[in-house]
């Protein structure tokens, strides 16, 4: 987890995540630094297309091979989030690579283009003769091409199509998510499970399943918007998927600087859930941020002198500290700079795309 950085103005930590958080695999040291690039571009306002511009002239100064210097672009744009680029300026015939027709797959979805995926999808289908080579992405092929259809029937071009079972309906509604068909995967969560015995109006395992991708993903005010119809309910049950939603009401309320009642869930799992670890993480940062903010609201309201400054400073000094330290474990959930996109925008947030 990156190190937080103070900001000056409260005594709040603020924390600053990567591009892609720790963990996620790049191709190579000048993909690492190209997506460090593009963020920051990003973080200053710069159009996708600008952003796809500078990157592409920074690839001129390495060694690559023309092929190997537009995979390079293309993966890092779609890393970013910048979907129709990375197709319009990368894709001259598709790829062949795993990992390179995901990406392309998802550039489709998110550029309102699920009829041309799903005839991508049958074409590669076609192609693998023997679909025991790579199981994984078979199985994956066939619940992308069923989210096309999902997509296309959510359009009215009448493909109709539905998940056959709870399971194939929660990874539907992650991978909608994932692919931006934001629309599709609340039909999902909305429509119950019609493959139950006996049907199921509502689900609330699906209801959970559709606020933990809308979190994952950066719609953090859809995932508010869900969590408000679902009720608090859930907070009373410590099974999965329940304690992993109260989870993320934890951190939103955390994040919103509601403390005491991030706390309290946080402990709460903690002492019903001993494989949550994280939870007393959580529920530290939580009493912690809540005193800097009593000390900090006590030198406002009452002006204290120099000697009790002095001590003040210095209890801040030390919360501080363990907040840096409590920092060290990732306990939040980290989001990637694309994902970061999908956040609620500010009031002067005017970023061209």
């Amino acid at each position: 987890m990156d190190k937080p950085t103070k900001n000056l103005n409260s005594n709040r930590w603020t924390f600053l995540p990567p591009a892609e958080p720790e963990g996620v695999e790049l191709d190579s040291d000048a993909e690492a630094e190209l997506l460090k690039q593009g963020a920051l571009l990003g973080s200053y306002s710069a159009s996708d297309a600008d952003m796809a511009e500078s990157l592409a002239e920074s690839l001129k100064h390495l060694n690559l091979s023309p092929d190997e210097a537009n995979g390079v672009l293309f993966r890092t744009l779609v890393r970013l989030g910048a979907y129709r680029h990375a197709l319009d300026r990368c894709i001259a015939s598709v790829p062949p690579a795993e990992e390179m027709f995901r990406m392309y797959l998802r550039c489709l979805f998110h550029c309102g283009e699920p009829r041309r995926a799903l005839e991508e999808i049958g074409v590669r289908k076609e192609q693998m003769s023997d679909r025991a080579e790579s199981e994984a992405f078979w199985a994956e092929l066939e619940r992308l091409e069923l989210l096309a259809r999902l997509t296309l029937d959510e359009k009215g071009e009448e493909i109709s199509a539905e998940p056959r079972s709870l399971q194939e309906t929660i990874a539907v509604i992650r991978l909608a998510v994932e692919y931006g068909q934001i629309a599709v995967a609340t039909k999902l969560a909305a429509a119950g499970t019609a493959h139950a015995k006996p049907p199921q109006t509502s689900d609330p395992h699906l209801a959970c399943a559709l606020i933990r991708a809308l979190y994952a993903e950066g719609y953090l005010d859809l995932a508010k918007e869900q969590l408000a119809r679902l009720g608090h309910g859930f907070l009373r049950d410590n099974r999965s998927p329940f304690r992993e939603t109260a989870y993320i009401y934890g951190e939103m309320l955390h994040d919103d600087g509601l403390y005491d009642e991030a706390a309290a869930i946080f402990e709460s799992l903690a002492a019903t859930c001993p494989d949550m670890a994280e939870a007393r993480f959580a529920a530290g940062s939580c009493y912690l941020q809540a005193a800097l903010s009593r000390l900090a609201g006590r030198i406002s309201l009452y002006r204290p002198d120099e000697t009790e400054r002095a001590k003040i400073d210095k209890h801040l000094n030390e919360l501080n500290q363990a907040l840096e330290i409590i920092s060290t474990v990732p306990w939040h959930t980290e989001w990637t700079y694309a994902q970061r996109r999908n956040f609620p925008r500010k009031d002067d947030d005017h970023r061209p795309h």
